[in-house]
């Protein structure tokens, strides 16, 4: 690959040409690679993303979906469009952007994925007074709705997934894996958005394809957790759909601890 100053998996997809949408909505996948990573400058993607939020640093959490918009003005610099306006960030080297808006300090760094078609984004607010957001999320060229297959194919996609979460309003972060299924004869996915320590976070049983999404609750597998809430949200990446991406967020308890975790998992 080449052009690594900014985001790898962004090397592989569509060249600008190939591109449709922006302006906050989908970028869809057209055409082939880009040469750099200069052909998506000046496109706007939604940055589809789970996040906590906290008003006195974690000790009251809220965990939800959330979509931005990011659009990389140039190699090293990016707009990040969220409620409270626009950021502009700056690489200070290594995908480490900063930037300030409001007096509050953003930071935002890629997850490092590799995938053809996105790349995930970890992002962290702080105002300097204990309000914190924390949020990881996805964003790159989508597959067409009517470009999702339609025949009688199921395709497994394995991947990984990264939640940050509170326990007892004590944050942590944890990987682990993804592995969904798709028939798309039936239009239906199903798997696991989470698998570790001991913990399985899954579809609760397949989810309908609606255009090039896909969505519904989650159930839990584990020995000591109990769910009490919980939603994924995923769509399909490429000019084929070769790639699922998406979101989830949700509440639980463990050994009598509250629970609250937002998350996002990739697969190819």
């Amino acid at each position: 690959m080449t052009c690594k100053a900014l985001i790898p998996g962004l090397l592989a997809l569509a060249t600008l040409s190939g591109c449709s949408g922006g302006g906050g909505g989908a970028v869809y996948a057209d055409g082939p690679s880009p040469a750099s990573i200069d052909e998506i400058v000046g496109l706007q993607f939604p940055l589809r993303s789970a996040r906590l939020t906290s008003d006195d640093g974690f000790t009251t959490a809220n965990a939800g979906l959330s979509t931005y918009t990011i659009e990389f003005t140039s190699g090293t610099t990016a707009n990040l469009t969220t409620p409270a306006g626009t950021v502009e960030l700056t690489d200070g080297g290594g995908m480490n952007f900063t930037g300030s808006l409001n007096g509050s300090d953003y930071f935002l760094t890629s997850l490092g994925w590799g995938h053809d078609f996105l790349e995930g984004l970890g992002l962290e607010v702080t105002d300097g007074m204990g309000n914190v957001l924390v949020a990881t999320g996805v964003f790159g060229l989508e597959t067409r709705p009517e470009d999702v297959p339609e025949a009688a194919v199921v395709a497994n996609f394995l991947g990984g997934s990264e939640l940050h979460g509170t326990v007892n309003d004590v944050p942590f972060f944890d990987t682990g894996a993804a592995n969904l299924t798709a028939d798309f004869g039936a239009q239906t996915v199903g798997g696991n958005v989470f698998v570790g320590g001991g913990t399985t976070l899954a579809f609760d049983g397949p989810v309908p394809i609606v255009g090039n999404t896909f969505s519904g609750d989650l159930e839990i597998f584990s020995a000591t957790a109990t769910l009490n809430e919980g939603t994924a949200t995923g769509r399909f990446y490429g000019d084929a759909a070769q790639v699922v991406a998406g979101t989830y967020s949700g509440s639980a308890t463990e050994a009598g601890s509250d629970v609250d975790f937002a998350g996002v998992f990739h697969a190819d």
